[in-house]
């Protein structure tokens, strides 16, 4: 039985060195020094996430400032394209407008035509003023000749 209770002894006494070592306490021993890792892990991670989080915040107002420069310099050249376009169209209006004022005014040539060169509604326009003219000019040569006849 001596032989038990010393076995049972030294086991007892292991135990408790082993829970000594471990840690009696949350701060003490093996338990003390994981909590410490643990809690300092957090603070590294709680670290590295405010800096994850400030390069997203730099990179998102990075892109921003791109896109509204894009933006801006997209608008800049729609703006200039419409108003060439705009300048083109209004010019062959104004060009058709002056000759159509020059033969309403009755010092325009009837046999002068406008020539407009393409397949858009304006070069369709001024064919068509043409083909009128053209018509009128050919009526009015046959009223003269009808004139010239009834003098003679």
């Amino acid at each position: 039985m001596q032989a038990s209770f010393n076995q049972y002894q030294d086991a007892l006494v292991n135990l408790f060195e082993a829970n000594k070592v471990l840690g009696l306490t949350p701060n003490e021993g093996l338990r003390g020094e994981l909590r410490n890792t643990v809690h300092l892990t957090e603070k590294e991670i709680m670290t590295l996430q405010g800096e994850i989080k400030s390069a997203v915040d730099i990179a998102s107002d990075k892109v921003t400032i791109q896109l509204h420069i894009f933006g801006g310099l997209l608008a800049v050249i729609l703006s200039g394209l419409l108003m060439l376009i705009g300048r083109s169209i209004i010019g062959r209006i104004q060009t058709i407008n002056a000759n159509m004022r020059d033969i309403a005014s009755g010092e325009g040539d009837l046999a002068a035509r406008m020539n407009a060169t393409g397949n858009d509604e304006l070069a369709q326009l001024a064919n068509s003023f043409d083909t009128f003219t053209s018509k009128l000019h050919s009526l009015i040569i046959d009223v003269a000749s009808a004139k010239n006849v009834l003098d003679e």
